[in-house]
């Protein structure tokens, strides 16, 4: 008996093993590394996971097939039209952001957030110019979409930040289905112009006079008349909307007959014409139903 304690002694002492005391060991020890590993496996697929569903950069998304023109900006009206050092305005296609209202002094909510936006990422920085099909607007201003570094697309970043809303204006639709997706992430997430948008639509039965502009109306599609020029989507007796015939082709994935009845929000500008108020829609992503 004392013999077998004095082994155990000395190999105690000597931080050795029986065969037993090693197979266990061994036994923890790689349980311990496949735990590890799984631990690790968990953590690489978390990541992944974070990065595949965190909104993509600025430089990532709607990059350009060409730049037509590198020159560099001398003036920022507002958050989407420019000044070129040679003196020609250019409007950038596919945003709308709020109206700063210089005559009146009063700006829209988050007009100035998006002109200074602007601003400090243009300050002394050469810019990169893709022009639409439609090269010019009513007002002569140029159309273009507007590139830093040759990547980061100033109109994504605007609308990623929630400081401006996507237009869809034919023909000039190159960049629309990115556009539109970095709208709806800014949409989920709450935030610039989303985070109370709902309170900011107008009820097509309570509109107003003064409520003209860019602006969003809601209502339900109570008739559709079909003329030789356009389709009229009545919303109310005081509010219809306007397809004209000659952009029915982008409205593949939209039958205006099957509006009928539908709610609906509708984004564009108001205008007041013979005692009633109407809006252009000139794509279908002006129309959303809910």
């Amino acid at each position: 008996m004392f013999a077998l304690s004095a082994i155990h002694f000395i190999l105690a002492s000597k931080k050795w093993s029986t065969p037993l005391d090693a197979l266990i060991n061994s036994a923890k020890n790689t349980a311990v590394n496949k735990i590890s590993a799984v631990n690790q496996n968990l953590i690489s697929i978390g990541f992944w996971l974070l990065v595949s569903t965190s909104p993509p950069t600025f430089a990532s998304d709607c990059l350009p097939e060409r730049i037509d023109q590198y020159t560099t900006v001398s003036h920022v009206y507002d958050g989407d039209t420019i000044k070129l050092k040679n003196g020609k305005n250019v409007r950038l296609i596919g945003i709308n952001t709020p109206e700063m209202n210089y005559k009146t002094g009063v700006p829209e909510p988050y007009a100035k957030k998006a002109r200074d936006f602007l601003r400090k990422k243009l300050k002394n920085q050469k810019i990169g110019l893709l022009f639409g099909p439609e090269k010019k607007d009513r007002y002569g201003r140029l159309l273009a979409h507007v590139f830093l570094q040759g990547e980061i697309n100033l109109q994504q970043a605007l609308l990623s930040k929630g400081f401006a809303i996507n237009i869809a204006i034919p023909p000039n639709l190159s960049q629309q289905d990115c556009y539109l997706k970095s709208e709806n992430r800014a949409k989920a997430n709450k935030i610039g112009l989303w985070k109370n948008h709902f309170e900011n639509i107008i009820d097509s039965k309570k509109i107003k006079k003064g409520q003209t502009g860019f602006k969003f109306v809601k209502g339900n599609v109570t008739e559709i008349i079909q003329r030789k020029k356009a389709y009229w989507l009545k919303l109310s007796n005081k509010l219809s909307l306007r397809i004209n015939q000659k952009n029915l082709k982008y409205f593949t994935n939209l039958t205006i007959d099957k509006l009928k009845g539908k709610n609906i929000i509708a984004r564009g500008w108001i205008n007041y014409y013979q005692e009633r108020f109407n809006m252009n829609i000139k794509h279908p992503d002006a129309i959303e139903i809910f």
